[in-house]
């Protein structure tokens, strides 16, 4: 939980959208139907494409696939099971492609937000771009076989 001294202190919408811009990474917000309704800058470089507000259901990516390369359907992304479930979702890899065909494998994490009866009416993702990690280990493991391979010999 944020430290709010005061709860009833309003800060302008701009401030939220400067707090969004300057995470390191890409953020989501959805509404309990699922429609993204905020994100960050980083977030519109992770999917390639800006969504229009209230188009995008449960990520602004053009598309998702499961890191096997399954297609993901929207209802199957990490938000919509926080969203659906009412729990977090941690470190759920999906692929996101753009709209020009490349891709990125993303760490997603969500939390769901509750009201003061306890309801879903929201949900907050963090998305990470861990491409370069990934390609880190699977290089390492390309060069453990092969020296296994050549002690092998």
């Amino acid at each position: 939980m944020i430290f709010a001294p005061e709860r009833s202190m309003t800060l302008p919408v701009e401030v939220d959208d400067v707090l969004l811009n300057l995470l390191p990474t890409a953020v989501c917000v959805t509404d309990a139907d699922g429609t993204v309704r905020r994100y960050n800058r980083r977030a519109v470089d992770l999917w390639g494409r800006e969504p229009r507000p209230g188009e995008a259901r449960f990520c602004g990516a053009y598309r998702l696939y499961h890191p096997d390369g399954a297609p993901m359907p929207p209802g199957a992304s990490p938000i919509a099971d926080a969203v659906r479930t009412g729990r977090p979702q941690r470190n759920r890899e999906v692929v996101v492609e753009r709209p020009n065909g490349t891709r990125s494998a993303v760490m997603v994490n969500v939390d769901p937000v509750r009201d003061a009866d306890e309801r879903v009416v929201a949900a907050v993702a963090v998305l990470q771009d861990v491409s370069d990690k990934k390609q880190v280990e699977e290089e390492a493991k390309r060069r453990a076989a092969e020296q296994a391979d050549a002690a092998r010999r």
